[in-house]
């Protein structure tokens, strides 16, 4: 899962890697971390929780779902999915292009 995360980041999509039951960040590219405003040493004492609540379908097993990611400029919001694996790990993925809303 990090080596996908760190492929697609040569291509500009923000992704990263989740424990879901642990809620922490286990890896993120640059285009994520540029994204949500945090630095990898950010990453090991910032939960998921903190940039967007995990959806309930996620949270009974569901697979796939859209979660909604609040970069540290609350007034934004920015689409993307989450997609659970193995272990309970999931990857975050948001478009190269992602659209920014005002909330």
């Amino acid at each position: 899962m990090i080596s996908v995360c760190k492929a697609v980041d040569r291509c500009g999509v923000p992704t990263a890697v989740v424990m879901v039951q642990g809620d922490r960040f286990l890896f993120a590219n640059e285009c994520f971390l540029q994204m949500v405003g945090l630095t990898a040493a950010d990453l090991s004492t910032t939960s998921l929780l903190k940039i967007g609540p995990l959806p309930l379908q996620l949270q009974i097993g569901c697979r796939t779902s859209s979660v909604t990611i609040r970069p540290r400029d609350r007034n934004l919001a920015i689409g993307g999915h989450i997609e659970c694996g193995n272990q309970s790990l999931a990857y975050v993925v948001t478009p190269r292009n992602f659209i920014r809303r005002e909330i």
